[in-house]
């Protein structure tokens, strides 16, 4: 069993609708990463012929204009990558159920931080060592992560429980300055 730590923001509207995509174009886009150094996570918890549909992808790092053109330059893509991109977020590609229409939609996940998978021993220790509670799903708003952060005892929790070389990601999780949202970092 695992733990992945992420950020996320469920309170910020997204004002951009979700954009169909055709097959072809979110293959282009797929090339695009793979030629870039970045490889797509697909969706885990997918079925077999769902996976190359559900995935999350950074595209902050991009010029919108080179993103766009992956996706023919229509407006409603240019929406949800111009939102993706102003509000730091990452871009979720999905299949819908009904129709298996693929589209490209604004992320709850923030952009940047990345996201922290740990065996339960150490996602554990880590949440001992912010004093929060033993449990395998919960969330913290960044900035009370911050503030824990701050404080000498909790780094030296770290320590103790041997987790110290995972601090960093905290560090940048905790750095994190979202422009007019309210991030937590959540763990499942």
């Amino acid at each position: 069993m695992s733990i992945t730590f992420y950020v996320t923001d469920l309170d910020t509207r997204i004002q951009s609708a979700p954009a169909p995509i055709s097959p072809r174009e979110l293959a282009a886009f797929r090339k695009f990463m793979r030629e870039a150094g970045i490889e797509t996570e697909d969706d885990p918890e997918g079925e077999p012929e769902e996976l190359t549909y559900a995935f999350n992808a950074s595209i902050c790092r991009f010029a919108m204009a080179t993103i766009a053109a992956i996706f023919g330059n229509r407006p409603d893509a240019i929406a949800v990558i111009e939102e993706a991109q102003f509000l730091g977020r990452l871009v979720t590609f999905r299949r819908t159920e009904v129709t298996h229409d693929v589209r490209i939609e604004v992320s709850q996940r923030l952009d940047g931080a990345g996201e922290l998978d740990l065996v339960n021993g150490n996602a554990y220790a880590i949440l001992e060592a912010l004093q929060l509670e033993r449990e395998s799903v919960g969330d913290i708003s960044l900035i009370e992560l911050r503030d824990r952060l701050a404080e000498p005892s909790i780094r030296a929790g770290f320590t103790e429980r041997f987790v110290e070389y995972r601090l960093p990601f905290f560090d940048k999780v905790a750095a994190m300055e979202p422009y007019e949202q309210t991030p937590r970092l959540v763990w499942a």
